[in-house]
């Protein structure tokens, strides 16, 4: 394995570019916050389509791009055959649980466990969502941790340093921004993660 030599100036410079642009989104938002709608819902006013982008990006992490390519030169492309029940995961989310979910008026699909099946399923729902959220989001920001320990060229004692900042900036934007700042910093990653991908079928490309 070749370790990088390490980030440039400029690479540094757009590294906490970013991390001010997406803690200057949470606070700007913050500041349009008039209720508990507003921050959990984005008042229900935001974009269909700035909503799909957002799960898309929350879905295709840092970590999907590393693995995806690896997958698929270990075991071949039929690794993509998964991406032939989107169509079908589309019709039935879109079309028929959303709408449901919409007319309900509530804040969370928590509540509707509440309403059919009592509090306690509410509480058994909601902390299993947390305990897996928390193991998935740890997982995620270990694993780009070491990935961006390899790019800058620390060594391994580092990781937790990177773990520690990279959680807190998405603590911070996210934590005091609510829904709308989550959404639109979710647009910009998914900006720079498609821009990074076509420039790096260009480069390949050119190269061979």
């Amino acid at each position: 394995m070749v370790e990088a030599s390490g980030l440039s100036w400029l690479d540094w410079l757009v590294v906490f570019a970013y991390a001010l642009v997406v803690i200057g989104v949470g606070w700007r938002y913050s500041r349009r916050e008039g209720s508990e709608e507003d921050y959990f819902l984005g008042g229900r006013k935001m974009s269909p389509f700035l909503i799909g982008i957002s799960l898309f990006a929350s879905l295709l992490s840092t970590v999907s791009y590393l693995a995806y390519p690896g997958e698929i030169i270990q075991h071949g492309p039929a690794y993509l055959t998964g991406i032939l029940s989107v169509p079908f995961a589309y019709f039935i989310v879109g079309y028929w649980l959303i709408p449901v979910y919409m007319k309900q008026k509530v804040t969370s699909a928590y509540e509707l466990l509440e309403e059919r099946l009592g509090t306690e399923a509410r509480i058994g729902g909601a902390i299993l969502f947390v305990v897996l959220r928390l193991v998935w989001m740890a997982l995620l920001i270990y694993l780009s941790s070491g990935a961006i320990r390899v790019m800058t060229g620390l060594g391994e004692e580092w990781i937790p340093v990177i773990s520690i900042a990279t959680g807190f900036v998405a603590v911070v934007y996210t934590s005091i921004g609510g829904l709308r700042a989550v959404v639109v910093t979710d647009f910009l990653q998914f900006c720079l993660l498609f821009t990074g991908l076509v420039v790096s079928v260009i480069v390949v490309s050119v190269s061979l």
